[in-house]
């Protein structure tokens, strides 16, 4: 398990007045806090089924930014992929994608999930 929080406070950035809207609190404009967590089981190079899940929550604003999850099954000549991942980042996007892939040893791999968007090794 791997968890990662970030906290950014720039009320006060190399002494500039920033103008604040009277109608929201500093703390909320000026300030952000994520907080990332991963889970994983297993290796994609060993038999047997493996698994990631990861999320992205924004704190300050209460909204999970960020859903992603990754099922594996390999055979030993023969894998199957499955992802899932979701954006959620207000009005800017939101999308639902979901993935997949059979990998072949020594030949390659079939699909849309590449071996760059894993989750896991």
């Amino acid at each position: 398990m791997e968890a990662t929080d970030f906290f950014v406070d720039r009320t006060e950035f190399l002494g500039l007045v920033v103008p604040v809207l009277p109608v929201q609190p500093v703390s909320t404009l000026l300030s952000s806090n994520l907080f990332n967590a991963r889970i994983t089981y297993g290796r994609t190079d060993r038999r047997g089924l493996s698994g990631a899940f990861g999320f992205n929550y924004n704190i300050t604003k209460g909204l999970a930014n960020a859903l992603v999850g990754q099922v594996t099954y390999n055979f030993g000549c023969l894998g199957v992929d499955f992802g899932y991942n979701r954006f959620n980042l207000g009005p800017l996007r939101q999308e639902n994608q979901f993935r997949i892939a059979i990998s072949l040893s020594n030949v390659g791999s079939f699909g849309n999930l590449r071996s760059r968007d894993r989750l896991y090794q």
